[in-house]
Parts: C-alpha cells; sequence; structure tokens
C-alpha cells in the first residue's frame, strides 16, 4: 500500500514531467512559428482566413507565442513580462 508521501512524490513527478514537456512544446511551436515567418508581418503570415474555423485571430495566436516566449524567459532565470495570458489560453483552448 502507498503511503501518502509516495502518491505526494508520485504526483510531483507526473506534474514535472507535464511542465517540461509543455515548455518543450511550446518552445518547439515558438521555433516554427518565426522560422516558417508565420508570424505577423512574416512573409508567409497566418491570417484571420487561415484561422476561421478555428475561432481564434491572428493577434490571439501571436499572444500565444508570446506566452512561450515568456514561459522560456521564466524557465531560464530571465526576467517576464506580465500579461493576461489567462485570457490568450481561454481564447485558444479546447477542453472546455
Amino acid at each position: 500500500m502507498s503511503t501518502q508521501k509516495d502518491v505526494f512524490l508520485n504526483q510531483a513527478t507526473i506534474i514535472a514531467s507535464a511542465i517540461a514537456q509543455s515548455l518543450d512544446g511550446i518552445q518547439a511551436l515558438t521555433n516554427v512559428y518565426f522560422d516558417r515567418q508565420y508570424n505577423i508581418g512574416g512573409a508567409n503570415e497566418i491570417v484571420a482566413g487561415d484561422l476561421a474555423a478555428l475561432g481564434f485571430n491572428p493577434a490571439q495566436l501571436a499572444s500565444l507565442i508570446t506566452l512561450g516566449e515568456q514561459l522560456q524567459h521564466l524557465r531560464n532565470g530571465q526576467a517576464t513580462a506580465t500579461a493576461d495570458y489567462d485570457a490568450t489560453l481561454n481564447a485558444l483552448r479546447r477542453d472546455l
């Protein structure tokens, strides 16, 4: 039988792994966004028509990329900028 401490430690490792995977994923997404010039003003810019079926706009997508950049700053011990990142996540999330 597991002790409460074992359950806690197991949950801590699960959450740490999920955070690390999410940070790796957002870093890859950010890299692709700029490398393929999907950014606002880029040569292959993602425009409103590309996102119409998804229900969000290019500015909201750019906010997600900014959130990713800020998370990487946090991960690397750099200064971060505050913003309403919850609004960004709520605009793009599909789990609710």
